[in-house]
């Protein structure tokens, strides 16, 4: 809704450019059963020992990481493995949106 919003905006001339700089997507990430998931279900949300939240930029930057340890901790070569499967999330999510915004805003 905002690429159509603002491609409107555009065509009428009351915006030059899109001020959108970036893709962004979030993904969560965790550990059920003694295994690395990503995009949890709420039941997997519910079981997660450790249950970490990532929205990255297209680019890589970090817009926000809100990580818990649910039930058990996680040390920094587990939050990596978190962190390495949350890009590859965020880096399909981004090429879906872009895929649809090309489909409905180009």
């Amino acid at each position: 809704a905002l690429q159509m919003a603002l491609k409107n905006l555009r065509k009428n001339s009351l915006i030059s450019s899109d001020p959108v700089r970036d893709q962004l997507a979030a993904v969560s990430v965790g550990r059920v059963d003694g295994e690395i998931r990503l995009d949890l279900n709420c039941e997997e949300d519910n079981r997660a020992d450790v249950d970490v939240n990532f929205a990255l930029t297209e680019d890589g930057k970090i817009a926000e990481i809100q990580a818990s340890g649910e039930e058990a901790l996680f040390d920094s070569d587990e939050y990596e493995k978190f962190y390495r499967l949350a890009c590859q999330g965020v880096g399909k999510l981004i090429e879906l949106q872009k895929n649809l915004l090309v489909n409905c805003c180009d």
